[in-house]
């Protein structure tokens, strides 16, 4: 990560992406195992709690309506 990039907890991350409120077990589970397309966020653990940022939480929404839309419908 570059020198400006602000780490954030998890939910408050993702919120600002989507401009929604989160809940905080649902940005855990994003970030502690990959959802059925594969895709998870990545964190970081700084000073004994787990740490993202706005970049990263874009990524992973990207990633996860990349891999949505190319998975076959069943």
């Amino acid at each position: 990560m570059t020198a400006n990039s602000q780490y954030l907890p998890l939910h408050s991350a993702v919120e600002q992406v989507i401009n929604a409120p989160v809940n905080r077990v649902t940005a855990w589970r994003w970030a502690t195992r990959p959802n059925r397309y594969g895709v998870q966020l990545q964190s970081w653990i700084i000073g004994g709690k787990r740490r993202t940022t706005v970049a990263a939480a874009e990524r992973y929404i990207a990633e996860s309506t990349a891999a949505a839309n190319a998975a076959p419908r069943s």
